[in-house]
């Protein structure tokens, strides 16, 4: 886009289905630095690379503690945390960088946390 800063250049995407609306942004950083910059309206600074865990919740308190006590018995290691969210107490989303693939049953133990709307594994 010609939007004026914070980025020189923005590209945004949009995908609707029968079921869902989804959209998001990223721009460059640099020629090697892309960056997601907004997530179906959060703001949130990423890197998209390697192995992901995409994550959408309520804003309350705890959650990320429990996202990464359920990582840490797999074994699944934490390279960086991106989170974002429209307001205090509504929606948030994070971008968890790992070291491994997320393995299906930890996913599924993700997915059955009581706050968690959406929970992603991506390989990028």
């Amino acid at each position: 886009s010609s939007e004026a800063p914070p980025f020189a250049g923005r590209l945004r995407l949009a995908v609707a289905t029968d079921r869902e609306s989804l959209g998001a942004a990223g721009t460059l950083l640099g020629a090697d630095r892309p960056r997601l910059v907004e997530v179906d309206g959060v703001p949130i600074e990423a890197s998209p690379a390697g192995h992901l865990l995409f994550v959408r919740n309520e804003d309350v308190p705890g959650v990320l503690g429990k996202i990464g006590t359920i990582l840490g018995r797999a074994s699944v290691n934490i390279a960086g945390i991106h989170l974002g969210r429209s307001n205090g107490g509504g929606k948030a989303v994070a971008l968890i960088n790992v070291d491994t693939p997320v393995p299906a049953q930890t996913l599924a133990e993700i997915r059955a946390l009581p706050e968690i709307l959406l929970a992603r594994a991506l390989d990028v």
